[in-house]
């Protein structure tokens, strides 16, 4: 019986322990970089994030090839629209979205790999970070990190025999939206 007693505190003892996702903050702002080396695509953004109103803004500088352009992206999930003003020709498409609103943290069904430091592991030299991974069901994989215990997010890979290897790196994140007119589309995207 003491055995049976001593095995179940075990048990519920590493149960306890193990890692549970974080909450990603719902609001925020930050350079985003993301790559998919393959396809010879590299995109640098100042993106602006709020999945309560389920919307995201994106001023991008877009490498493809040899080309580079310039667009203000803007995707209003709740409203179902997508406004995209390429700021060097100041034309603007306004689009239906189809697609339901990403949102951007820790998938549901996610492995945890651990934690490790980015940088120095001595104190105050570094940025801890919690490392998570998850296969669907379709085969597609991900792998991301995010800081600890703040959850802020910092880079994700996401790899697909369709899409191939998209790399997503996140810089000088900022918690909340301070400018809230930064969802509201571009004058030239509205009709006379």
């Amino acid at each position: 019986m003491k055995v049976l007693l001593l095995f179940s505190v075990f048990l519920v003892a590493a149960w306890a322990q193990q890692p549970v996702p974080c909450e990603v903050p719902n609001t925020w702002h930050a350079t985003q970089i993301q790559m998919d080396i393959t396809k010879k695509f590299a995109e640098r953004a100042h993106i602006s994030y709020d999945a309560i109103n389920q919307r995201i803004r994106k001023v991008e500088e877009v490498y493809f090839n040899e080309d580079r352009e310039y667009y203000d992206v803007l995707w209003l999930h709740n409203e179902g629209m997508e406004y995209r003003l390429n700021l060097r020709t100041k034309m603007c498409n306004v689009t239906a979205l189809t697609r339901p609103f990403r949102k951007i943290g820790i998938p549901a069904n996610a492995k945890s790999g651990g934690e490790a430091y980015i940088g120095s592991a001595v104190a105050n030299d570094g940025v801890l970070v919690s490392l998570w991974s998850e296969t669907t069901e379709q085969g597609a994989k991900y792998y991301g990190s995010w800081t600890y215990p703040a959850c802020v997010p910092v880079s994700d890979y996401f790899y697909d025999s369709s899409v191939g290897l998209v790399q997503t790196h996140f810089y000088n994140v900022e918690v909340g939206i301070s400018d809230p007119n930064r969802f509201i589309p571009p004058m030239e995207c509205k009709k006379p």
